[in-house]
């Protein structure tokens, strides 16, 4: 690997939508570091996460493949120590890949690839105290501003990046960092400063925020999740607790950014900056909260390329999936390309010099997003459940085609109806037609509820073995006490 390799960081946020910043056009939202990155950088504004949950997204993320190709669906799971992830080809060929915080892999491995850690994972458990639950099904009952768990580690984790950084001088190798973070992710408490500021200035909810009674035969099933109910008051507080997390993640990742570039102008290096988040969160929209949904809130996510050899003020319209950036990553250091990845390289799109108008980048197919839901039990787990139904998405040009395996379809036409409003499905039978033909050759729902039911018997097994073996999560960071107060406002 020759020294003129450029060095690599990822800011990699949780659950933060695309919509949700300035230069994606809300007026709203403060994000002045992510909007100078975008100016100077590529900006992907049709992008989609693989599965709309933590998880299953970030392995497509490190080893750009579909769920159905990992057989990871739930947040229970884990992709093998053997199977190769872009952290592995980057260190074969002389990087060091350096993980910093979150990435929210699952037992015993918690590296797959990367040679260093820097910064623990987030606990859980009991060592939330009354924020028990609020990452997940209690998500609505907990919003304001305050200190919690959530803005405690994304310190703690800020931090460590911004101390690596300052001790590297003359690196002999170069350098490959995720720096993880949580936030937007719920529990929804902001800094008070940033809550009190959201809460002045935004408006009312709105006609968008109200139950979709097309999502209803979903309800009953479980199939679309229902959490404690959120009436008007406390939804315009989960909203600024949500918008402050977003512009608090923008304060951290400007530290980080700067640490990154004194870094390399001291050590004399070219650095490639990339910004990608897991999915979205609904946010009170159809009255669904968090993610675990194929809407253009919870599967729309926002990524970033910039620095050395990338185009600046590019906006590229063409569709991609996270599961695009691990074989970009191979392809722009020169290292081996991931076998077998369901993903592309953006480097014909991203590089200098590069035009998007000349046609090349031309859709050949759908970009796919896929779930694997419960009607039994906690969906985003397989303990504990019966049936499985898997779900999947389609997005190409102007169209999202979403199908729950044997119960329900929607078509949108997401130009004309941003906020997904018209299931257009009797109105363009031709377009569906076409969604369903592609779908023929590319999904496997059968496949995959029998190979989840195999699983799902080796999870509770596992689940059982932890109980009883007293084990204890690795490489987890601790929650302090004074972060564990509920919210002061």
């Amino acid at each position: 690997m020759e020294n003129s390799a450029p060095d690599i960081l990822i800011f990699f946020s949780d659950q933060h939508g695309y919509k949700y910043n300035g230069f994606a056009g809300n007026t709203d939202i403060q994000t002045p570091n992510l909007d100078r990155i975008a100016a100077n950088g590529v900006v992907f504004d049709q992008c989609y996460t693989t599965c709309p949950l933590c998880v299953p997204a970030r392995t497509s993320f490190m080893t750009g493949r579909m769920p159905m190709n990992t057989g990871v669906y739930t947040n229970d799971q884990s992709i093998a120590s053997d199977s190769i992830t872009f952290a592995h080809s980057l260190a074969a060929s002389g990087y060091e890949t350096v993980l910093c915080g979150r990435m929210h892999f699952v037992g015993e491995d918690q590296r797959h690839g990367f040679t260093k850690r820097i910064a623990d994972d987030m606990g859980s458990g009991a060592q939330l105290g009354p924020y028990v639950g609020t990452r997940g099904a209690l998500c609505t009952t907990v919003a304001g501003g305050g200190r919690s768990p959530v803005l405690e580690y994304d310190e703690y984790v800020v931090q460590k990046a911004v101390d690596y950084f300052a001790e590297q001088e003359q690196s002999t190798v170069p350098q490959c960092v995720v720096v993880g973070v949580y936030q937007p992710h719920n529990s929804y408490v902001a800094p008070p400063d940033l809550y009190r500021h959201y809460m002045d200035c935004l408006g009312e909810p709105d006609s968008r925020h109200c139950a979709d009674p097309s999502l209803e035969p979903l309800r009953r099933e479980n199939l679309v999740l229902s959490y404690p109910p959120a009436g008007s008051e406390q939804l315009e507080k989960i909203r600024a607790s949500y918008y402050g997390m977003v512009t608090n993640m923008d304060r951290q990742l400007g530290d980080v950014s700067k640490a990154w570039r004194d870094y390399l102008q001291r050590a004399g290096r070219r650095g490639i900056f990339i910004y990608v988040s897991d999915h979205g969160d609904m946010l009170g929209e159809k009255g669904l909260y968090a993610k675990q949904v194929f809407f253009e809130a919870s599967a729309k996510i926002p990524l970033i390329v910039e620095g050395f050899g990338i185009g600046r003020g590019v906006r590229c319209t063409m569709s991609c999936s996270i599961a695009d950036i691990g074989p970009t990553l191979c392809e722009l250091t020169g290292s081996a390309s991931l076998p077998h990845a369901d993903g592309k390289s953006l480097c014909n799109v991203i590089r200098e010099g590069c035009s998007y108008e000349t046609g090349e980048h031309e859709e050949s197919e759908s970009i796919m997003s896929e779930l694997l839901m419960f009607p039994g039990g906690d969906t985003s787990t397989m303990v504990s459940t019966g049936e499985k139904v898997p779900a999947v998405m389609l997005k190409k040009g102007r169209y999202k085609y979403i199908q729950y395996y044997g119960r329900k379809e929607f078509l949108y036409d997401v130009e004309a109806d941003p906020d997904e409003g018209s299931n257009i499905l009797d109105e363009q039978p031709q377009v569906a037609a076409a969604f369903r033909e592609e779908l023929k050759s590319r999904w496997r729902p059968e496949q995959i509820v029998e190979e989840a039911d195999a699983v799902h018997e080796e999870l509770k097994i596992i689940q059982a073995w932890r109980q009883s073996a007293g084990y204890v999560e690795k490489e987890t960071h601790p929650v302090p006490e004074e972060s564990r107060q509920l919210p002061e406002i």
